[in-house]
């Protein structure tokens, strides 16, 4: 299932979504060209009011550490799903290096993965996941020794950034 909300409008201080009836799929029952007569499926956001909840509502999934300015905590695992009524905060969003740690720990790390779909998805020995002809980086394992729902430390910091450099690299070689 597709996203039934799209951006309509991307004003300075609010933003215009539109909402397909009955959460269907973004423009199958309102085409697009109607959207500006349908007020009554539109859906305000004031952006004031988003960073506002955000920065005293929102904790980071992975740390439990609040959104702070510099170190916002507004990435996600999760495509979808339930949201959280306006007073609690929005769920599931983690630090940038939190979503990084999480990440090293969901991994399969196994020498000979016994993947769900051959070369990539859930391994059936540890239950750890991997992307397509992807196989665990150094900044991953890594990150992997961290406890969970611990962040990068100050001291780790550098030696993670260069192995991140390292493997992007190597991939702008295999390119």
């Amino acid at each position: 299932m597709h996203d039934p909300d799209v951006l309509v409008a991307d004003l300075k201080w609010f933003e215009v979504w539109h909402r397909e009836p009955n959460d269907a799929d973004s423009g199958t029952i309102c085409p697009r060209a109607e959207w500006k007569w349908h007020p009554h499926h539109w859906r305000l956001n004031s952006i004031p009011l988003k960073m506002l909840r955000r920065r005293l509502l929102t904790r980071c999934a992975w740390c439990g550490g609040p959104s702070r300015k510099g170190d916002p905590v507004n990435n996600s695992r999760q495509q979808g799903g339930p949201r959280a009524p306006w007073w609690r905060g929005e769920i599931h969003l983690t630090h940038r290096d939190c979503s990084s740690v999480q990440n090293a720990h969901l991994l399969c790390y196994c020498d000979i993965p016994d993947l769900s779909h051959g070369d990539y998805g859930q391994c059936r020995t540890c239950e750890g996941h991997r992307a397509w002809r992807k196989a665990p980086t150094a900044a991953d394992r890594l990150l992997r020794t961290l406890p969970i729902g611990a962040r990068i430390p100050a001291g780790t910091r550098p030696e993670v950034e260069r192995l991140w450099a390292e493997a992007r690299a190597v991939r702008q070689e295999s390119r």
